[in-house]
């Protein structure tokens, strides 16, 4: 899709994480297809999986444009586009849903800018207990 490369690093903990799959594939989607959708042909998209004894994260990166900081507050709001989603085509209910998602499980999912460019998403799931 769109010419974008996925590349896939990390080291995720040994213990399993807690949490739904259908629900995760769910959010990990929609943050690979937000990602897809505003990264420039022929970019790279990061997925780098992480954790602790206490948490599984999962961090995806684009190298689009980014979020505008005025966004930022308000990009986990149902029906918020924000600047670049308002020509999109986006619904604005992708991220509030996800957000919602993580949250059921316990988990969560932040966003910020990452340097040199691009947006990060990263949703974090509580590891469970043996």
């Amino acid at each position: 899709r769109r010419g974008v490369q996925l590349v896939v690093s990390g080291q995720p903990p040994a213990a399993m994480a807690y949490g739904d799959l259908a629900m995760t594939e769910r959010v990990l989607d929609n943050l690979i297809g937000n990602a897809i959708a505003f990264s420039p042909e022929g970019s790279r998209i990061s997925l780098v999986m992480s954790g602790d004894e206490r948490f599984l994260e999962v961090a995806v990166q684009d190298q689009g444009p980014g979020i505008p900081e005025q966004d930022l507050p308000h990009i986990f709001e149902p029906f918020y586009r924000g600047s670049a989603g308002e020509s999109s085509g986006h619904s604005g209910l992708g991220l509030a849903i996800a957000e919602r998602m993580m949250t059921l499980q316990g988990g969560s999912v932040h966003a910020e800018n990452c340097p040199p460019a691009g947006a990060c998403f990263t949703l974090r799931l509580p590891v469970a207990e043996v």
